[in-house]
């Protein structure tokens, strides 16, 4: 049984993971890399604990920075489909007019593990897809 206690323990790893990987490097170093790992790895095993619906807003709220704000429609869009489980085309739209924007919003958004896994099934695992949603 997950308690209170550990969603906040791992709200709080989160944090020092991110913290650590940030003063690391700029990302490409291998301590960086590992704690993206780490963190991808506990919110796995968090999500087969079934709560991935309180846990979907942590890693939004960890890219929030002062020097890359992610637009609060992409934050809403990210988070709706993360939550229901299935992508919405509209949201899918949002998400696409963002990354052409001038400032798009950080890439690690969309290589969240249960969104990329949410794409390739919606890709894959359908065997027919609207000509809009392509």
């Amino acid at each position: 049984m997950i308690t209170r206690f550990s969603e906040q323990t791992f709200l709080y790893t989160q944090a020092l993971l991110k913290s650590a990987a940030e003063k690391s490097g700029s990302g490409n170093s291998r301590a960086s890399a590992v704690c993206a790992h780490v963190s991808q790895s506990l919110k796995m095993a968090m999500a087969k604990g079934g709560r991935q619906h309180d846990i979907a807003h942590v890693p939004l709220a960890l890219l929030q920075s002062e020097s890359e704000q992610i637009p609060p429609p992409v934050t809403q869009a990210m988070l709706t489909m993360l939550v229901k489980g299935e992508l919405n085309p509209a949201d899918i739209g949002q998400l696409y007019t963002a990354y052409f924007e001038p400032f798009p919003p950080p890439v690690d958004l969309i290589r969240d593990p249960f969104f990329v896994e949410l794409l390739i099934d919606a890709l894959f695992d359908r065997p027919k897809i609207n000509v809009e949603h392509r």
